[in-house]
């Protein structure tokens, strides 16, 4: 097998990391909002003061939880705003987030469990509970808490003693080259492998889709929607992209139900693949049908237009997003 590198497109710094960007952007920047959740039935902004204070304070209590820098965190969650919050809290205490796809089986966890040595895992609620007692939990990992039985309050009461100066401290610990997370693999042909990424190749998968033609939708006033796990390299790397260059996400894991988000969010782009985007399509085709023979030839040639449009900017139709 041949490699093959080329130069970094710009140099990784300790100012770029995602923690240290968070802080600096909520003491300057409060109210702008790099995030929404959908709650009570309508989308509630996020600000940036109150990421950055809800991350410290899962970050204090994963600190008084046992969790020191360079320990790993496993977290076990569907997309949802929580996840990032979890997430951006382990790097504030310097330790190594370990995503686990919310589909995987007992003997999955707990592989992933015993290979990173995680303290913590943050997982989602009942059906997550049931692969945890299905699973031998291995002694290392201390301490197991689930979002929807008031897992982040736990947490936040429980780090409520800790001294702010302890996280300063933990992220003072941080650079390019520190490890940000272990990615397993899906383990399709054997047991999952975890690939150790370091906050530096986060990072320059983020600046190099800000650096890029597309990195436009990345800017302040201009929103996506996530839906794909989280626990997937190019969802997380995009919602941080996103997040480094100012832009709003929402997040929603149902994509049974995604067609009235995408209506009601109206996102400036969506990250998805083909077959979600197939099963979009035919949910707005069968509301066209059942509306009646107009609606569905209303449909049927606003398809065609779009389809010739996509022809017309050339091959594929994604134009100049190809271009570096």
């Amino acid at each position: 097998m041949r490699d093959v590198s080329v130069p970094a497109g710009r140099p990784v710094t300790r100012a770029d990391l995602v923690p240290v960007v968070a802080r600096e952007r909520a003491a300057e920047f409060p109210r702008t909002i790099p995030f929404e959740h959908f709650h009570d039935g309508a989308w509630r902004p996020v600000t940036m003061g109150e990421v950055v204070r809800r991350v410290d304070e899962i970050a204090s209590g994963l600190v008084a939880s046992g969790v020191l820098p360079g320990d790993r965190v496993a977290l076990m969650a569907a997309t949802r705003l929580e996840w990032v919050l979890v997430d951006m809290a382990v790097w504030t205490a310097g330790a190594i987030s370990v995503p686990v796809y919310p589909s995987s089986s007992a003997a999955q966890l707990q592989w992933i469990l015993e290979d990173s040595a995680a303290r913590v895992l943050v997982a989602e609620g009942d059906e997550h509970a049931a692969v945890v007692a299905a699973a031998e939990v291995p002694a290392t990992c201390e301490t197991v808490v689930y979002l929807d039985d008031g897992g982040l309050e736990y947490l936040e009461e429980r780090g409520h003693d800790v001294d702010p100066q302890v996280l300063d401290d933990a992220i003072a610990t941080l650079g390019p080259d520190t490890p940000a997370s272990i990615v397993y693999t899906s383990g399709t042909t054997g047991l999952p492998k975890g690939c150790v990424l370091t906050h530096a190749n986060l990072l320059a998968e983020c600046h190099g889709l800000l650096d890029h033609p597309i990195g436009t939708v990345g800017r302040s006033g201009n929103k996506t929607l996530m839906f794909l796990p989280l626990a997937h390299v190019l969802a997380r790397s995009v919602t941080y992209t996103m997040f480094l260059g100012g832009a709003t996400t929402g997040f929603w894991a149902d994509t049974s139900t995604l067609l009235p988000r995408l209506a009601d969010f109206r996102p400036h782009m969506i990250l998805g693949v083909p077959r979600v985007f197939e099963k979009v399509r035919d949910g707005i085709a069968a509301q066209a049908r059942a509306k009646g023979r107009i609606q569905q030839e209303i449909f049927g040639r606003a398809e065609q237009v779009a389809i010739d449009a996509s022809v017309a900017r050339g091959g594929d139709g994604l134009g100049d997003a190809r271009e570096p």
